[in-house]
């Protein structure tokens, strides 16, 4: 198990690499309060659910996906995360001021950047039907009706379909760290 997890930090790109370890050295400095723990919460199981709702329905590279979360918004994995990050902050206790900066962060650079490039290699595979797709459909908050793509095969969300993109291993990821926040919360 340990030599997995390590292969896999390995083969990370650089900034899930920058980001575990910004998260590893937060966790060793946190100073949560179980009143805090309980405010962030709803924030990581929200988050976390829109993930787990999203990657039921990824299928990489192999069609467009307009299912499910994919129907209302664009990136339903950057919305959980961007529910997540917050609210392991607030669990953890962090300043006000910490969580502001990994929010500008997260909007500035994760969702500005990865949708620039992800758009220029989703159109460069599915041409104009992903066009159509990105001018409908949000790219974050879901304000519209579901985007229908007449041609596109109408999927339902699958639990074998969570562990090929990976999502296990985050629920996992994030009960040890909600589990060490409220032991630290409780006994220390």
């Amino acid at each position: 198990m340990r030599r997995g997890l390590i292969r896999k930090i390995k083969q990370s790109s650089p900034r899930t690499r920058i980001a575990a370890g910004v998260l590893a050295v937060a966790l060793v400095f946190a100073q949560p309060a179980l009143g805090f723990w309980f405010l962030g919460l709803p924030l990581v199981l929200v988050g976390e659910a829109i993930r787990l709702w999203g990657a039921g329905y990824l299928v990489k590279t192999t069609d467009l996906i307009v299912s499910g979360p994919y129907a209302y918004i664009q990136h339903p994995l950057y919305l959980g995360t961007g529910l997540i990050t917050p609210g392991i902050l607030i669990m953890g206790g962090a300043p006000w001021w910490l969580i502001l900066a990994a929010m500008a962060f997260y909007l500035g650079y994760y969702v500005r950047r990865k949708h620039r490039v992800e758009s220029g290699r989703l159109s460069g595979i599915y041409g104009e039907r992903y066009d159509r797709y990105e001018a409908v459909v949000p790219l974050l908050i879901p304000y519209k009706p579901p985007y229908r793509l007449p041609d596109a095969p109408e999927m339902s969300w699958d639990l074998h379909r969570v562990s090929q993109n990976s999502e296990d291993g985050t629920v996992y990821a994030l009960i040890t760290v909600a589990l060490y926040l409220l032991l630290r919360a409780v006994w220390f």
